[in-house]
């Protein structure tokens, strides 16, 4: 066996590369969750952004981050992704692509809406088309501006937890917005966001 060590993208992360035989009968015995959880330093290569702990920062236009091997099960089983994010101004959108690379097919949009700042983060609910299905790269790409939002999470999800007849859903929780910001507000009855 063979291997080789390097970096990619400039990061402090080692990739290993290791050159097996072939072996026609051969199966993984790794396991992908279905619906995993991304913290935004989990990609596998990016463009143009920092970090700050686990949270991406300066995620501006044609910046991109790829994640690999996410499983979204069967066709039609993951609705959509969960983004946890911060955002200190208004405009921007991110698109949400499959495989590598910022040419991959367009599953998704998201445009964030403006939260209290840079460090108050938020999860919004992305819709995706229905026929998504099993292990897959996932990229997402900034587009339109500087400072399009500071990523701390994604999830994939079958949105479950929307599932009641009478559900109550927060404003922050959205499937797409366009102009809105989020606030706290102080009041009688306590925070109300």
């Amino acid at each position: 066996n063979q291997w080789n060590s390097y970096t990619r993208g400039g990061g402090n992360a080692y990739f290993h590369a290791f050159l097996l035989p072939a072996d026609s009968d051969f199966e993984t015995e790794l396991e992908f969750p279905t619906f995993p959880m991304f913290l935004g330093t989990d990609y596998a290569s990016q463009q143009g952004t920092r970090s700050s702990g686990s949270a991406i920062t300066h995620f501006g236009n044609n910046d991109y981050l790829t994640y690999a091997s996410a499983n979204f099960g069967p066709s039609g089983t993951t609705k959509g992704l969960l983004f946890n994010y911060a955002k200190g101004n208004g405009g921007g959108r991110v698109e949400i692509r499959l495989g590598a690379g910022t040419s991959g097919r367009l599953i998704a949009e998201l445009h964030p809406a403006q939260t209290a700042g840079w460090s108050s983060y938020i999860t919004a609910y992305v819709d995706i088309e229905d026929d998504v299905e099993g292990l897959q790269d996932i990229t997402i790409v900034a587009k339109d501006q500087g400072g399009v939002l500071n990523l701390a999470w994604f999830e994939l999800s079958d949105f479950s937890d929307r599932d009641e007849l009478h559900l109550r859903v927060l404003a922050t929780e959205y499937s797409d917005q366009s102009g809105g910001r989020f606030e706290t507000v102080h009041s009688s009855l306590g925070n109300l966001g």
